[in-house]
């Protein structure tokens, strides 16, 4: 059985993949905390709330002419979701392919993402979203 949060994590990956890049704003809790493996290099520290949002999505735009989500497994933790999958991208600059493991965590209240963070890695994913 599919839970709403899980077919609301399934419609954002498919807007995403779709080409629409602009930040799911209605999906997204205000104070949403996004960490990520680009923040982390790019930033130092988690991007913030719906402005953070924007800029995190603006740098991927920045450094990457293709960024496809490939989501293989939905696990449905409640409150939490998790996907694993893959991210095959292209560089906008230097044009390198790439074909990485991914992993992301998703956390919602009241219907809304307030806390996601992504992984090269799905055990670290799974372990992070409470899975064993």
């Amino acid at each position: 059985m599919t839970t709403e949060n899980v077919e609301r994590i399934k419609r954002a990956f498919a807007r995403w993949n779709a080409g629409d890049r602009e930040p799911p704003l209605d999906d997204f809790d205000p104070d949403i905390e996004i960490k990520t493996t680009i923040g982390d290099a790019f930033r130092g520290e988690p991007f913030r709330g719906h402005e953070g949002a924007r800029e995190w999505l603006a740098a991927l735009d920045e450094n990457f002419e293709r960024w496809d989500l490939i989501a293989d497994e939905f696990h449905d933790q409640g409150d939490t979701v998790v996907v694993l999958g893959h991210v095959r991208a292209r560089g906008r600059a230097s044009g390198v392919e790439l074909d990485q493991v991914a992993g992301w965590v998703l956390r919602l209240r009241d219907g809304k993402v307030y806390w996601f963070q992504s992984f090269l890695d799905h055990q670290e994913a799974l372990a992070a979203g409470g899975i064993s």
